[in-house]
């Protein structure tokens, strides 16, 4: 490389990182931004099928929960149905709804109180549906037994902002 070349390559790469100066300095990151907005943050794992899971409370009984932004309704498994102490809402009928396994059987489940990390989330009714398909595939790769989805109903509701390269999602309250 002569003198030339190399005075050129520096004078172009000046511009660039005077930019990326201030531009951290003047950053605030994901974190303070979210939080001056409103939002709090939740640390939640991946199963080895990269699944996103987080602990959920429903009325006071703690269940393990796939975050599933694809799901139009939080769901619980029918097998877990019990172990929530969820009762059926009265003089709703058996619906069906469709999913990852076509037509299914769903019923409306009347909640108490629900929780994500501290985050209370408001919602009166639950779906519960045979989730046996995504509850037996997760036990093939994973010792977790999966409770159920959280889908967008609860996400949309509380702005969920999902950062998957940290495992932290945003909600607000």
């Amino acid at each position: 490389m002569n003198i030339k070349t190399a005075v050129l390559s520096v004078l172009l790469a000046l511009p660039m990182m005077t930019n990326a100066e201030v531009y951290n300095k003047n950053d605030l990151g994901l974190d303070s931004f979210l939080t001056n907005k409103g939002f709090n943050k939740i640390s939640y794992s991946k199963l080895p099928t990269q699944h996103a899971v987080i602990h959920a409370s429903i009325n006071g009984v703690t269940g393990f929960f796939i975050i599933d932004s694809g799901a139009s309704h939080t769901i619980i498994h029918e097998a877990s149905l019990e172990k929530f102490k969820l009762k059926k809402i009265n003089g709703v009928d058996q619906e069906t709804g469709t999913g990852a396994g076509g037509v299914v059987a769903i019923s409306q489940y009347q909640l108490n109180s629900f929780n994500l990390k501290g985050i209370d989330i408001n919602v009166a009714k639950i779906t519960g549906m045979d989730l046996s398909h995504v509850v037996d595939a997760i036990k093939e790769t994973s010792d977790k037994h999966i409770d159920g989805l959280i889908g967008q109903d609860v996400l949309g509701a509380h702005h969920a902002i999902i950062d998957v390269a940290s495992d932290f999602i945003y909600l607000q309250k």
